[in-house]
């Protein structure tokens, strides 16, 4: 029969598969033996895994070679089993420094550690803790779709930003163009102007010459000779 509230009953950091470094129990047991079997048959690469085995379960949160596994009796929420490790394993790495991590002999970091174990246990264990997790959870969601909103909100900032400036081009480049078409407008005006005068003067030269021709050369004798 499951407890109405189950207990998280030990907890354990495995390096590797087999050098343990800090564990704690709420009972004597042999729990070790358990703890290194599961975690032998768990990848060491990052990993979250979950077993039962008779009344007990066991979950266990793998990272960077370094196992976090705690026992428990049947019925303990999921959500509770894996903040109570996700928990573990950030006050340990905030505590050790990858050297002592990684050239601790067993049991190296039990005297240490073992009290955050406990600490742990104890909170998980209180009914209250699937409460303020639930509570904690709502919160994180709530500012994920927070943050979530506020990138969309900038995100169409940017696009009106972009949309405003892109408009302010095209004005300066209609702008542009319709003084460029006034300019061009009246270089063809004065073109057209030059080029009549140079066509009336062209027409007035050819007249000069035909007449100069016809009258006689430049005197124009022929055409506008005396009586005499």
């Amino acid at each position: 029969m499951q407890s109405s509230n189950p207990q998280i009953i030990y907890a354990v950091v495995v390096r590797g598969s087999n050098v343990v470094l800090s564990e704690y129990s709420i009972a004597k047991g042999n729990y070790i033996a358990f703890a290194k079997t599961i975690i032998s048959k768990v990848n060491q690469s990052n990993a979250k895994k979950s077993f039962n085995y008779e009344q007990y379960e066991f979950h266990i949160l793998v990272e960077d070679g370094f196992s976090f596994l705690i026992m428990a009796e049947r019925g303990l929420k999921m959500r509770i089993a894996f903040a109570c490790l996700e928990d573990m394993k950030q006050k340990f790495f905030q505590m050790f420094q990858p050297q002592q991590r990684d050239q601790a002999i067993s049991y190296g970091l039990n005297s240490q550690f073992s009290i955050e174990q406990k600490n742990k246990i104890e909170y998980y264990n209180s009914p209250q803790a699937d409460k303020l997790r639930m509570v904690s959870d709502n919160i994180q969601q709530t500012k994920e779709v927070m943050m979530e909103n506020l990138d969309k909100l900038l995100e169409r900032g940017e696009k009106i930003d972009i949309l405003v400036e892109k408009t302010n081009v095209m004005v300066n480049i209609s702008t542009s163009m319709k003084e460029n078409a006034t300019t061009l407008r009246r270089q063809m005006w004065w073109r057209n102007i030059k080029m009549t005068i140079i066509l009336v003067l062209v027409g007035l030269l050819a007249i000069y010459i035909i007449m100069v021709i016809a009258c006689g050369g430049f005197a124009m004798h022929r055409c506008f000779g005396s009586s005499d």
